[in-house]
């Protein structure tokens, strides 16, 4: 059976139905019982938090290395492009 999550973009919990739900928790059953260090080996995965988050952030980035992944990502989007275009844009809209 495919999986209906495989390449889908999770933005928000309101993207997941019950199914999508109930098929997360049954995964997470049967990694905590059956631990994969490997699993994500080879793999490179972004963690992009664009809030301060710091217990959230730590969470899943430790969750992906137990995984076996290797992950990249930014705690503070105020140091990326797009940090710096959403303050331009509150700061214009201010300004109006």
């Amino acid at each position: 059976m495919a999986n209906p999550l495989y390449q889908k973009h999770i933005i928000s919990i309101n993207d997941l139905s019950r199914d999508d739900l109930n098929l997360v928790l049954a995964t997470a059953a049967k990694l905590k019982a059956n631990p994969q260090p490997e699993l994500l080996k080879h793999k490179v995965i972004a963690s992009c938090f664009f809030e301060a988050s710091t217990r959230t952030r730590l969470s899943f980035e430790t969750s992906m290395h137990r995984l076996g992944a290797s992950v990249v990502g930014f705690s503070d989007s105020a140091n990326t492009s797009l940090g710096k275009k959403r303050r331009n844009v509150s700061r214009h809209d201010l300004s109006d």
